[in-house]
């Protein structure tokens, strides 16, 4: 009897071992994965049929930051597939990077201070979308994992680029505008009487060719044309009241001045103007009149 039973466990133990099997476990050998990042070794533990388990950090543990330094079960072992394989990693646990596009530079300082990370080096650079002082880009982005005091690079946004200002001089106001708006920028316009023609654009501030931030302001002048002129109608003769209602009719503004009167023998009469009747004057000049002071 007992000869039966050694046969077949002898049977049994070659069967074992001709399945790829160990007395204690039977399934495929566990990878070795020290030394690997834990990404490298979770990958590797996979395409092996196994599971990655628990990862515990070990700041005491001897081995590059960040590499696996021993794996439970170990490397060589049999386990049945699927099995968990757990690791130990050299060094501090590490820090998902939080999102920093959109915030400002002391926002994202403080971000990065309450997770145990830096803020690395700063850049500018223009941005069609940020405005001016926001967070357009990261490095490294958002949701990376790296080690704890780690820098994270920032680039942010000095608002838009600058556009050189067309030139519109000369332009009828509306082609202007057009032509400015069409360049990214808001339009302010001043009229002003001038000898161009009404309508026309007699100057531009910034001047054309300058450098200005896209969406900021050019000033227009804009000539009202030509002030109409007007012919100075003869007062003189006339009482003052007359001759200031006259002068006002035509459009025109008075001075009144007290003379000697040059002949003149009763008070209250217009006895010399200036400019004289006829001259063609802009409308709202002033005509000076005399009247006599008296004896």
């Amino acid at each position: 009897m007992d000869v039966r039973r050694s046969v077949v466990l002898a049977l049994t133990v070659v069967a074992v071992a001709a399945s790829g099997c160990s007395v204690v476990a039977c399934g495929p050998v566990v990878p070795d994965v020290k030394g690997k990042t834990v990404a490298q070794a979770q990958d590797a533990l996979t395409q092996a049929g196994f599971k990655s388990g628990a990862v515990t950090y070990s700041a005491d543990a001897v081995g590059a930051a960040g590499a696996v330094v021993a794996q439970d079960p170990a490397a060589g072992a049999r386990a049945s597939a699927g099995a968990i394989v757990n690791l130990t990693v050299a060094g501090s646990e590490p820090v998902k990077v939080p999102s920093l596009v959109g915030s400002t530079q002391d926002e994202a300082a403080a971000a990065l201070a309450a997770v145990g990370l830096a803020l690395g080096d700063v850049t500018t650079e223009f941005s069609a979308t940020a405005p001016a002082g926001e967070v357009v880009t990261q490095t490294p982005s958002a949701a990376a994992e790296v080690a704890r005091d780690s820098a994270v690079d920032v680039v942010i946004s000095s608002g838009k680029a600058p556009v050189a200002v067309p030139d519109v001089k000369g332009k009828a106001y509306a082609e202007a505008e057009a032509a400015l708006k069409a360049a990214g920028f808001a339009v302010v316009r001043v009229d002003s009487a001038g000898t161009a023609a009404a309508g026309t654009v007699t100057g531009q501030a910034p001047a054309a060719g300058t450098k200005a931030p896209a969406g900021s302001k050019v000033t227009l002048t804009v000539s009202l044309g030509a002030p109409a002129k007007v012919k100075v109608p003869l007062v003189k003769g006339l009482r003052l009241a007359a001759a200031k209602s006259k002068l006002e009719a035509a459009g025109l503004k008075w001075s009144h001045v007290l003379g000697p009167g040059d002949g003149m023998v009763d008070v209250g009469w217009v006895y010399k103007q200036s400019p004289g009747a006829g001259a063609l004057v802009l409308k709202g000049s002033t005509v000076t009149i005399y009247t006599w002071k008296g004896p």
